[in-house]
This record gives C-alpha cells, structure tokens and sequence, in this order.
C-alpha cells in the first residue's frame, strides 16, 4: 500500500482529489487530507508518507515550497501539483522544485 497525502487549501477540493484516488483500483491509501501546508509538512515529518498531491497557490507555505521542504527530508518522495490554468506561468517555478507531475484544475478522473 502506498500512503498518499492531499493538501489543499479548499476543503471540497482538498476532498474530492483524495475521494478521487480513493475511487481507483490502486493499492493506495489517504492517510491525510490538509488544508494548511504547514500541518501538513509535520504530518510528513512524523508519519510515511509515499506520495504528496498538493495544490499551488495556498497561505502561508505555498505547494512549491512545500515540496521543496518535502524534498529536503525525502528527496525521492513523489510530488503531484494541482493548478489552476491560468497559473501555468508558474510551472517553471514547479520545474525547479522537482515536481514529478501536475494535474490542472479542474481535476478529470481521467488525467
């Protein structure tokens, strides 16, 4: 089982991404869902956490520098960015963190 966690500022869609990947026939397993990037990041710090599906734009640590922090205690540890279209400018910032993917919001089952 593979431990995944979701952060993201809005609750309906920091819900719907994890209900997403709960839905697939993937052994996979939401062991968090956060609204605040900083929870989230001492979540990470105490538990496993095999994959991390964040949103961009958040207050206060915003998705890139959470996984530039994600990065600095795990640096394999695969990072999912969720996006909005018109904020696609800032995904050579995302390069630069690492990211291993990113999906565009909003999210189709099928990406």
């Amino acid at each position: 089982m593979k431990n995944i966690l979701v952060v993201d500022d809005e609750p309906l869609i920091a819900n719907g991404v994890a209900n997403l990947v709960a839905s697939f026939d993937f052994p996979l397993v939401v062991k968090g869902i956060y609204t605040d990037s900083e929870e989230a990041l001492a979540f990470c710090q105490q538990n496993t956490i095999d994959i991390v599906i964040t949103d961009i734009n958040m207050p206060k640590v915003n998705g890139l520098a959470l996984i530039k922090k994600l990065k600095a205690i795990n640096p394999s540890i695969p990072t999912i960015l969720v996006t909005k279209n018109e904020e696609e400018h800032l995904m050579e910032d995302a390069i630069g963190a690492k990211i291993d993917d990113y999906l565009i919001k909003p999210v189709n089952p099928k990406q």
